[in-house]
């Protein structure tokens, strides 16, 4: 594998492509750009990570790799194909997806899971899914179990969750669609290091034919990323695997170490 690269490109050569950015820009009202002329493949079968500081970039890219913005400048391809040229369904197809901005569905703790894709109801991954997510543990303790309702909205009965267990259920739902694509947006919040561990383990090992992507302030979780490209004020300024990178006195380099001292002093 070669990676070619110049100060605003970066094209990845001998692998099969999936996704692919040429030339891209998106500009909010007001002229700030969130994403600056950026090039960039992701071939299949990979783990990505994406970080950067706040406000770099890294989570109006992925909604606009999702298809949720029409709005921007140059190309996005999806296999070699222009996503002008396709059904925004066909776009959503490829996707299973968790954001930080999600439902919270007054059904049972199942159907929240199942709800990303109601074709194959309950298909027996539930229970699989759940304990990928480490959502399995909470949902033992609840009174009817993955039957439990959730929320108030329609049933005074229903069982109110923390944010933390909601993210769960959202990792679990996101896993349960199984599509070609995952895409996490900070993954990890909410989740303690076990259960950090866990996930990222699942991913790796139960999703290896899948192109994953995450988005992380937390940086452990892109340590085993395949690559890591690291985002600032719009554009792509730095990519390669947590080794590359920590041999280098750039942005993830000085990120690591800043959240690693943490630790290491407390």
């Amino acid at each position: 594998m070669r990676l070619c690269y110049n100060t605003d490109t970066y094209i990845i050569r001998g692998i099969s492509i999936l996704l692919s950015f040429i030339n891209f820009s998106k500009t909010y009202k007001g002229g700030k750009k969130a994403v600056d002329d950026l090039s960039l493949h992701i071939e299949k079968g990979d783990i990505f990570g994406f970080i950067g500081h706040n406000g770099a970039g890294k989570t109006t890219l992925s909604k606009l790799l999702i298809g949720l913005y029409n709005d921007f400048d140059g190309a996005i391809e999806y296999n070699g194909i222009d996503s002008e040229s396709l059904d925004k369904q066909d776009v959503y197809g490829l996707f299973s997806v968790a954001m930080q901005d999600y439902c919270k569905y007054p059904l049972t703790v199942r159907d929240n899971i199942i709800i990303s894709d109601w074709s194959d109801k309950d298909n027996g991954s539930v229970e699989e899914v759940s304990g990928q997510a480490s959502a399995d543990g909470f949902i033992a303790g609840l009174k009817d179990g993955y039957d439990t309702m959730l929320n108030k909205a329609l049933s005074d009965d229903g069982t109110e969750l923390s944010e933390g267990q909601w993210h769960k259920l959202v990792l679990a739902r996101a896993l349960y669609r199984d599509r070609d694509v995952l895409l996490f947006d900070e993954p990890s919040n909410s989740l303690d290091p076990i259960a950090e561990k866990n996930f990222m383990d699942a991913l790796m090992e139960k999703y290896k034919d899948k192109t994953i992507i995450i988005i992380s302030h937390r940086l452990s979780c892109c340590t085993t990323a395949d690559k890591i490209i690291v985002m600032d004020d719009g554009k792509v300024v730095d990519i390669g695997n947590h080794k590359e990178l920590m041999k280098r006195n750039g942005i993830y380099k000085t990120m690591f170490e800043t959240q690693a001292a943490a630790y290491i002093e407390a």
